[in-house]
């Protein structure tokens, strides 16, 4: 099948590259062209119109997203542009060739103020620029698209690129003291495990009559559990062999940010795992796997 992979350099999109690239014809996409990728600046129409004409994917797989909450805080029309248009742009040519389109969305289209893990039938309500312009995003797969996937996601981590759990392996093992917030509440989800998760969710859709469309809607695709980014610190920490008395938990609002974060925003991937009967780990055995991986490759 041939598959337009959007964001195919970024975090998610490397992992969905690999785990897809021996079943699936990937055209892997990119703002920079780099890393034998296509250039297409997504946001310009007519590059999109060239894109699906040239190609005519039959599966587009849209990660492409500013995910800096803070930079679209501060810069709110480009994280329109990138999140929304570009999202509006792809959706709308790829209707006309009658593509099947999976966008990633995210836990920050959610308000946080819930204390059970969100579902896919709560109402989204987001406090921050990339929430609202994940969810516009949303809003256009759902109205140009007759079938459609959106998978929402949450505190993603790998290898691919640089991220807060790498970020704090790499602070920790250098002797630094981190200070992190202990009352929001996430569900750290590996890339490696979304991809594998997701293709073995389209194996299932293939398997049903009339190109799965009875399965076409929204999925919120996390690992399983839930925790504060401090107790996800920590736990790096204990893996590593690193004493935690250089980890201190304060408050979300006692940390200088330019974006308001949802105290809680944990997701439940009940749905996803009651249709494919695929079942997906817990983040600390995640975690530890991923850790292990990332120690040998330094």
């Amino acid at each position: 099948m041939k598959t337009l992979l959007t964001g195919a350099t970024g975090l998610l999109g490397q992992a969905i590259w690999k785990v897809f690239k021996d079943e699936y014809e990937i055209v892997p996409v990119s703002l920079s062209g780099g890393k034998d990728t296509i250039r297409c600046d997504l946001v310009q129409e007519e590059e999109v119109a060239r894109l699906i004409d040239k190609y005519h994917p039959s599966l587009v797989i849209h990660t492409a997203a500013i995910t800096d909450v803070d930079l679209c805080e501060r810069e709110p029309a480009f994280a329109h542009q990138v999140n929304t248009i570009a999202t509006r742009n792809l959706t709308w040519y790829s209707s006309q060739i009658h593509s099947a389109f999976i966008y990633i969305s995210t836990d920050y289209v959610f308000d946080g103020e819930k204390r059970s893990l969100y579902v896919e039938e709560d109402c989204p309500r987001p406090i921050n620029v990339y929430g609202i312009s994940k969810l516009g995003g949303e809003n256009y797969v759902s109205y140009f698209m007759e079938e459609y996937f959106i998978f929402r996601t949450s505190f993603l981590f790998g290898r691919y690129k640089q991220n807060f759990v790498t970020s704090c392996v790499e602070r920790l093992t250098s002797g630094e003291e981190l200070v992190v917030a202990h009352d929001q509440i996430i569900t750290p989800t590996y890339v490696d495990d979304f991809a594998q998760a997701l293709k073995e969710f389209l194996k299932k859709v293939r398997a049903l009559p009339q190109r799965g469309e009875t399965a076409y809607g929204i999925y919120h695709l996390v690992n399983q559990g839930k925790c504060s980014r401090y107790e996800l610190v920590v736990e790096i920490a204990r893996i590593l062999g690193i004493d935690t008395d250089v980890i201190t938990g304060v408050n979300l609002d006692q940390i200088s940010k330019d974006a308001e974060r949802p105290l809680f925003s944990a997701l439940s991937p009940h749905k996803f795992q009651k249709f494919t009967g695929f079942i997906i780990r817990d983040w600390k055995e995640a975690l530890k796997e991923f850790l292990s991986q990332y120690a040998k490759k330094g």
